[in-house]
């Protein structure tokens, strides 16, 4: 290896895959035993007896580096993102040493799934203990009360791209699947500072997919937010159905007023002044908006989402 740089480049990968070198409680590293020598460019054993030895001279004493050791003690773990990195070091390495791939093009990719590894061992279990996705059952709740806002954007993409591919495959007549996103301004939003724009567009891409061809294959969208106007446009304009329930921001009375053809004029501006409980219907259920009042739904299956009464509260 004439190449210094990519040679401890490539070590550094290796070190990534195997288990810590450990002697008396400190992690010693890989390398302790060989180094690189300018002058020869190749790596030899650190030999005091025998002075400087080169590998290609004496490939035997390879089997005696602590690198060499630790491969008997790899083993693959449970985890299956820790398996994937590790697969995808080995290739990377691979790549590189035949000048397949460039590392500057591999490695962030990498270095991606990565950062994002603690956060996909909290949501996702991969033991194969929890059984189907279904589990023999027509409706599956994904609470995401509970994760960060990264994942909250995240899982929504990969669960919805996956079951989507399934239904395309299948094209089966007597079977649909109606994806409700609920809070959908976090899931589908069009600004977002905390991921690239490519990643960004291909979020959006896959769930306007699915408003556009969706149909076709027996999949359909169902989504509830208080915020339109942080929808995709796209989006909002794709669907064929729309509850407006009281809107009182003037960006997002905009935004549906623009995004929605079913509307009227005089619809449009009820929204600010709507009850409680009421709300405009328009769209194909329709020939024209139309006034509705949604019933109250039973206390014992209400959620835990009323707005707390401070008075009330202070006063005790």
């Amino acid at each position: 290896m004439s190449d210094k740089v990519k040679g401890d480049l490539l070590i550094d990968y290796v070190e990534e895959i195997l288990p810590l070198n450990i002697k008396n409680g400190i992690d010693i590293g890989l390398r302790d035993d060989f180094s690189y020598h300018s002058s020869a460019q190749c790596y030899f054993l650190k030999d005091r007896s025998n002075g400087f030895v080169n590998f290609q001279d004496r490939p035997q004493c390879i089997l005696n580096l602590g690198i060499y050791k630790q491969v008997e003690r790899f083993a693959f773990s449970d985890n299956f993102i820790k398996n994937f990195i590790n697969i995808m070091y080995m290739r990377l390495i691979y790549d590189m040493l035949g000048n397949r791939a460039m590392n500057e093009h591999i490695a962030p990719a990498i270095n991606k799934l990565k950062s994002n590894e603690k956060n996909i061992e909290k949501v996702f279990d991969f033991t194969g203990r929890i059984g189907s996705f279904w589990n023999k059952s027509n409706i599956v709740v994904i609470n995401l009360c509970n994760v960060n806002t990264d994942m909250k954007k995240l899982i929504p993409l990969l669960l919805t791209n996956k079951l989507y591919r399934e239904y395309k495959k299948r094209r089966e007549s007597n079977s649909y699947l109606n994806i409700i996103v609920d809070e959908a301004h976090n899931i589908l939003s069009y600004q977002s500072t905390r991921e690239s724009e490519s990643w960004k567009d291909y979020r959006l891409e896959v769930f306007e997919e699915i408003i556009k061809e969706g149909r076709k294959f027996g999949v359909f969208m169902t989504i509830a937010s208080q915020r339109p106007s942080d929808i995709s446009s796209t989006i909002i304009s794709q669907l064929h159905n729309y509850f407006i329930h009281r809107l009182m921001n003037e960006k997002d009375i905009q935004q549906v007023n623009n995004t929605i053809s079913y509307l009227d004029k005089v619809s449009v501006e009820s929204l600010p002044i709507l009850s409680t409980g009421v709300c405009v219907l328009a769209g194909q259920l329709a020939e024209m908006p139309i006034i509705v009042q949604i019933d109250r739904i039973e206390d014992k299956n209400k959620p835990q989402n009323e707005t707390i009464n401070l008075i009330e509260a202070w006063g005790k």
